[in-house]
């Protein structure tokens, strides 16, 4: 069986993104920290930040995430939010941010990602 690719950028132009108002899963408990997510090919994790909050309950079922799991949170400032997330696990692993991401029919997992400072490479 070949290996899975990790993510990888498309062809599409990078554009403006808003993070207000979308929804963040968070961890149940005094922690209260973003749910990180890994995808098959990378040791780096993602932070999902969704539009509407069906997407999320949805996206997080399939990931066998249980709904007393999870804490879906409004973003109420992206800066904010940015600034809270680090660039990387204490393990080392590097953290990325991705909006709205969804299963395609073929298994594979399409999604926008927010670009931090010195993430663009």
């Amino acid at each position: 069986m070949d290996p899975v690719p990790p993510p990888h950028r498309t062809e599409k132009d990078p554009e403006m993104v808003d993070l207000l108002g979308k929804f963040l899963p968070c961890q149940m408990g005094d922690d209260r920290s973003a749910v990180l997510l890994s995808m098959p090919g990378t040791e780096d994790r993602y932070v999902p930040v969704f539009s509407a909050l069906d997407d999320l309950v949805a996206i997080m079922e399939r990931l066998g995430f249980g709904g007393g799991e999870y804490d879906a949170v409004t973003v109420t400032d992206g800066r904010e939010l940015l600034a809270s997330i680090p660039l990387a696990t204490p393990e080392g692993a590097r953290v990325h941010i991705i909006i709205d991401p969804h299963f395609l029919e073929n298994g594979k997992v399409r999604f926008t990602q927010v670009f931090r400072g010195n993430e663009c490479h």
